[in-house]
């Protein structure tokens, strides 16, 4: 019993020192293509969750230190009218630059084999810019706001927090594939997201909205 309890613990150790070794990206560009949900935030209330796609591409400087270019495309909106009459769908076009950092940076995970699922989350923010078009008039509140169309640009500042992995580092080690989840918030510099004006609604604060991905990577060097 205590012979196989001594060699599932090195198997075990085993496995991870190659999990670490395969998770690490190492220096030089990547590219990558992404799935999501995205829900705005704006004068319109409870607004609805629609499906965003995209592309990017990202280079290491370090193993947990990268930078990312950014397009993605998708609707903010909501179909139905709010509490408030309103309603309104932007086929948005969007671009952002970010820088990152992953918890490895910090971690020293080659000394902290037991933090190998930790170290590749990481965080950052950069700056944005969102294509609006909202080419359908947005709902005529009852008081008599909205009804209006527009197309316009407006800069962004967005927020990541996401998570680096390989679903095939145990079968292939040098795989150039790997996998991201990535959760990033936009605060818009904008009040024109829905293409209501501020001072008919109780929402005081910019425009922003929030976007889930889920993408795969592929690297190009090392």
């Amino acid at each position: 019993m205590k012979l196989v309890f001594t060699f599932s613990l090195f198997l075990l150790l085993t496995l991870s020192a190659n999990v670490l070794n395969g998770q690490v990206l190492f220096p030089g560009f990547s590219v990558g293509i992404h799935l999501g949900a995205t829900k705005p935030f704006t004068d319109v209330t409870d607004s609805d969750v629609n499906a965003s796609f995209g592309a990017i591409a990202q280079y290491n400087f370090t193993p947990f230190v990268f930078t990312s270019l950014e397009y993605s495309a998708g609707i903010l909106g909501r179909k139905e009218l709010d509490l408030y009459g309103k309603s309104f769908e932007n086929k948005y076009n969007r671009l952002a630059a970010t820088g990152n950092v992953a918890l490895g940076q910090f971690l020293f995970p080659d000394d902290n084999i037991a933090h190998y699922l930790l170290y590749n989350m990481y965080v950052g923010s950069g700056i944005g810019v969102i294509m609006n078009n909202i080419s359908k008039p947005n709902a005529l509140t009852p008081d008599g706001f909205g009804g209006i169309t527009y197309n316009g640009a407006a800069l962004s500042i967005p927020v990541n927090l996401g998570f680096n992995f390989k679903f095939t580092t145990y079968l292939y080690p040098d795989s150039p594939l790997n996998f991201s989840v990535n959760l990033q918030h936009n605060f818009a510099m904008s009040e024109m997201i829905d293409g209501y004006a501020p001072d008919n609604s109780d929402n005081k604060t910019r425009d922003s909205f929030t976007t889930l991905n889920v993408g795969m990577k592929y690297n190009l060097g090392k």
